[in-house]
């Protein structure tokens, strides 16, 4: 089980960067439109594997969890479009941070609105890695004499 969670840190990390390199030479939209094709590929090899798909739902009956379900495949799309336009601009650590903090965000927030309760442990958890974040970026921080100087008004 810790060699599947190193191979699928690494793949993240390797992936973000193969995407950034793809929209450098492709542009922005080719490499959203590419990630989009790859997962809908994946997940439909999956679905085939694995049986019949879902019971369809009556179009009418359109509950807040199906209009959700609806606007994640969007908001995937949007998520992965700023993920391969800020990556080359951030450090590979801040960016898988970053990742984690807004993953445990969104957990966060799910659980509220779908329970109406919010995990103490992960509430506490989110805090100490922003902490970590934010005493990493203050430890790396450059020097003042280091830093270049503001252009000339």
């Amino acid at each position: 089980m810790f060699l599947i969670a190193i191979f699928v840190g690494a793949n993240t990390v390797l992936c973000r960067y193969l995407n950034a390199a793809y929209a450098k030479y492709n542009g922005l939209s080719m490499a959203t439109l590419m990630n989009y094709i790859t997962g809908l590929t994946a997940a439909l090899i999956v679905l085939f594997i694995m049986g019949e798909p879902a019971a369809m739902q009556p179009i009418g009956a359109l509950s807040f969890r199906k209009v959700m379900m609806f606007l994640g495949g969007a908001f995937g799309v949007a998520m992965v479009q700023l993920l391969i336009y800020i990556t080359p601009r951030i450090p590979a650590f801040l960016g898988s941070v970053l990742i984690f903090i807004s993953q445990l965000g969104t957990g966060l927030a799910l659980d509220y609105a779908f329970t109406g309760v919010v995990g103490t442990g992960k509430l506490l958890g989110g805090l100490l890695v922003v902490l970590g974040l934010a005493h990493y970026s203050w430890v790396n921080r450059a020097p003042a004499a280091l830093q270049p100087e503001s252009a000339p008004k």
